[in-house]
């Protein structure tokens, strides 16, 4: 990453951590917290009765530091890939979509995107897009069960500041990115570009985590029709949802 990058990412409030990194902190945690409680029951016996209590709770803690990293292990490396295939699946494809995945991270939507659009484009933005450059452009050279797009495009780029000019884009994609925003601001600066660039009877379909109807809002309040939104119930003790809208066509109506 540049350092023009990372300035843009620390001025954007992300959290820096990404899931792995966050299961091996908990895991860290975990293995030194029980192997403090270990120590201290070892040690104190049942000399020392309250001593050997709270021996007992350093390693139940511990314990619960290893539960954590289990469960961010499976929502990122399991239910989150699951969930970006079955979310591009669900899209009836035309061939020639020009398509932007907002938020990118390693590119898990634009994976799947890129062998169903072999006339179209697809637009891979994120902040931090200069680490992961590499790793997107196999996905073009890769396809599964295509050709792949015609286009494969990668920008770094501020969620808030989308470098596409209005109106441009068919269909609008971003799996759990805005939740990495901490300030509402930012969540909604973002929601609304990914309108902005929609054209007229464009689609969005956003990946949220948090509050249940913060997303949905957002859209209704920039016009979007035919918001609907869809739990994800295999993502383990998470508030996961697909939010999905429409952008009124020229006409005033909302496209089929």
């Amino acid at each position: 990453m540049t350092q023009k990058e990372t300035r843009a990412a620390r001025n954007s409030s992300f959290y820096f951590l990404e899931p792995s990194r966050i299961a091996l902190i908990l895991i860290v945690c975990g293995e030194v917290l029980m192997a403090l409680g270990v120590f201290g029951a070892y040690q104190f016996g049942s000399s020392h009765f309250s001593a050997l209590v709270l021996s007992y709770l350093v390693a139940i803690g511990g314990s619960a530091y290893m539960f954590a990293a289990v469960i961010q292990i499976w929502n990122s490396s399991v239910v989150k890939p699951r969930e970006a295939v079955r979310l591009v699946k669900e899209i009836p494809w035309g061939g020639d979509e020009v398509v932007a995945e907002v938020l990118c991270g390693h590119g898990l939507i634009t994976k799947e995107v890129a062998p169903r659009i072999p006339s179209g484009l697809v637009l891979a933005l994120d902040v931090s897009i200069g680490a992961r450059r590499q790793e997107i452009q196999r996905l073009d050279n890769k396809p599964q069960g295509g050709n792949g797009s015609k286009s494969l495009e990668l920008a770094s780029s501020d969620a808030r500041q989308l470098p596409i000019k209005s109106g441009a884009i068919d269909l609008v994609l971003s799996g759990f990115g805005t939740g990495k925003f901490e300030r509402l601001a930012d969540r909604i600066y973002s929601v609304n570009e990914m309108v902005r660039v929609l054209k007229p009877g464009g689609a969005i379909s956003m990946m949220v985590t948090g509050d249940r109807k913060e997303a949905e809002v957002m859209l209704t309040t920039n016009g979007l029709r035919d918001v609907k939104t869809e739990v994800v119930r295999s993502m383990l003790f998470s508030s996961a949802r697909i939010v999905t809208g429409r952008k009124l066509s020229e006409l005033g109506g909302s496209t089929v």
